[in-house]
């Protein structure tokens, strides 16, 4: 996606975990170098021609909640805001039913940046829907 330190870049590396999404899962990557998503993402445009991809993020959204709801029985920590990977805004998201996503609580306004820039980066750079693209974390 963007390079080295775009807010969206240092909030999807704290999802470590998700299994078979990146080629190093087991650390952030040393200063200077990357890494890669090992399989694409598509995005689930909200558009009215496609119906199915209207309900996706919908329903990425609805595990999320699920998901993080487990993390703090006790509701949302002040100043924090669910966050997932893969984006809610993409196919592969929390919706898909596999349980392969990751849910972190982090500060809301990086999220809410992260969100903007994500979906600022979709217009600019043109990427329609169901097109794949690749994440790449930088340190």
């Amino acid at each position: 996606m963007g390079h080295g330190g775009d807010v969206t870049e240092e909030l999807t590396a704290d999802h470590r975990e998700v299994n078979g999404l990146f080629d190093r899962i087991e650390a952030v990557p040393a200063r200077g170098r990357a890494i890669s998503s090992r399989k694409p993402l598509h995005p689930a445009v909200d558009v009215v021609w496609d119906l199915e991809s209207s309900q996706r993020v919908p329903d990425n959204r609805t595990n999320r909640t699920a998901a993080c709801a487990a993390l703090s029985p006790s509701g949302t920590p002040a100043g924090k805001q669910c966050d997932e990977y893969p984006f809610a805004s993409v196919w592969e998201g929390a919706g898909v039913g596999d349980n392969n996503f990751s849910v972190r609580y982090v500060d809301s306004a990086q999220n809410n940046n992260a969100g903007n820039e994500l979906g600022a980066w979709y217009q600019n750079q043109r990427i329609l829907g169901r097109e794949a693209f690749f994440v790449q974390i930088y340190s």
